[in-house]
């Protein structure tokens, strides 16, 4: 049996990984998690959605490109969320919901009538809308809708909503019907490729089996580098090594490796995902990370000023999202984490998909105290970041904790490694109460990362 799925989602044993962003999906009320092609998105839903039902909660999750384009509006879509839910005894269909009920109101007004419904029935609601460009199109032929459905749901008790889109969703800025008042509400919660040890753990298939020997640790370590944590590079790697081998991993050598990633960014079909991928991100952004493609080093803000010709503001903001997406580290000097992208980037740019400027109104608003960046509020990967600073050794990580967190000190034992005195660390202590012991509350490290 193959540890790897290849072109569906990953879901139950399959699903590596992404304790943080889940968490952070768990606690907030309304999430914009935003990530680039084939990174993983729609597993994270799953689980998510998994997750959520475990903890007694209702969760309504829902792919939005099934609104055709051509009929997209409100009432399109609501008919076809609760036609969904409807179906195969659906939560809907438990809840004895019939649609022909709410054909008197308007779509948003249909929404807000079914939360409700629901939240008066002691259901913990969970809406989750996967592919939400599509919202772009939707309102684009109904505008003002979803300024509509923001002031309706707002007020609905106990409500959780995630929206799941690449950052071309920052299209609508701009549209009629302040829909950048609808953006704003949400926490937006960048995702990127998978950390060092789910990587490993996906390639060498240990949730799973798979592999008849394991495979050689220079393999491992070279696969996981080249791909920088993208899943799909991941198991499209560790499906091609093991048909070559038969899954016997021990004979895998470096000609095996090779060929695994030839066939990989050979593939024509792989060549057009992350071009469509590349086409997703700003002029600027396009800009910074063919830079660092065709340098074979790392590069400081200024060398990349040089190649680029682009404003020192302009390379931050780039800098800043092509980080929280996974393809880059910002070091410094900055680096490409994506190596495979030096392979499969396209030669001649597509042309953006997403307006620099409406880029830009996201960063400003992540700048914002009153928008998406109130919630700028530090994540537990950055002050993961920022312990490994500041705090460099276990002796220093262990004195911190006894000064200021002593209950969690008590639970380390002889023994335990830095990543698992972190975990309590975290799982004990909120991450601004941690920020606040680290440097007192005006130093500079203390400002989270534009997200």
């Amino acid at each position: 049996m193959t540890p790897f799925i290849l072109g569906s989602p990953a879901r139950g044993e399959h699903f590596y990984g992404r304790a943080d962003t889940l968490s952070s999906l768990m606690q907030n009320r309304w999430t914009w998690l935003c990530a680039q092609r084939r990174i993983g998105k729609t597993s994270v839903l799953y689980e998510f959605e998994r997750q959520a039902r475990a903890a007694g909660k209702t969760p309504l999750l829902f792919d939005l490109a099934f609104v055709p384009t051509r009929k997209a509006s409100g009432a399109e879509l609501f008919r076809r969320f609760v036609e969904q839910h409807l179906r195969n005894q659906g939560p809907l269909a438990a809840a004895g919901i019939d649609i022909a009920g709410f054909s008197a109101l308007e779509p948003a007004d249909k929404f807000g009538a079914l939360c409700d419904i629901l939240i008066e029935r002691g259901q913990q609601l969970v809406l989750i809308w996967d592919e939400a460009e599509r919202l772009i199109d939707i309102e684009d032929k109904e505008p003002g809708f979803l300024e509509h459905l923001r002031s309706v749901l707002q007020g609905v008790p106990g409500l959780q909503f995630v929206i799941c889109a690449t950052q071309h969703l920052c299209e609508l800025y701009g549209r009629s019907g302040r829909v950048s008042s609808f953006l704003a509400t949400f926490t937006f919660l960048p995702m990127g490729g998978l950390d060092d040890a789910s990587a490993r753990d996906l390639l060498l298939g240990q949730h799973t089996g798979g592999w008849l020997e394991a495979l050689p640790e220079e393999i491992v370590q070279a696969a996981v580098e080249f791909a920088g944590g993208h899943p799909l590079v991941l198991q499209e790697i560790g499906a091609r090594l093991g048909t070559l081998v038969g899954y016997k991993g021990a004979k895998a050598n470096n000609q095996h490796l090779r060929a695994a990633i030839d066939y990989l960014t050979g593939n024509p079909n792989h060549r057009a995902i992350f071009q469509d991928d590349f086409s997703r991100l700003s002029a600027p952004q396009q800009t910074v990370l063919s830079a660092l493609c065709l340098s074979q080093k790392s590069l400081t803000i200024d060398q990349l000023a040089s190649t680029t010709s682009l404003p020192a503001a302009a390379i931050e903001d780039a800098l800043c999202f092509l980080a929280n997406y996974g393809y880059i580290n910002t070091g410094p000097p900055v680096s490409l984490s994506f190596r495979f992208y030096r392979r499969v980037r396209p030669e001649h740019a597509p042309p953006p998909l997403t307006d620099p400027k409406k880029v830009d109104r996201l960063a400003r608003s992540l700048d914002s105290d009153n928008s998406l960046g109130s919630e700028a509020r530090p994540t537990p990967t950055w002050v993961r970041q920022l312990l490994d600073k500041k705090l460099r050794t276990n002796s220093e990580l262990d004195a911190f904790c006894i000064d200021y967190f002593p209950i969690v000190h008590r639970r380390f034992t002889d023994g335990m490694d830095r990543i698992a005195k972190v975990n309590i660390l975290l799982q004990f202590a909120e991450c601004k109460e941690i920020l606040s012991c680290l440097d007192g509350d005006r130093s500079e490290d203390r400002t989270p990362p534009r997200r």
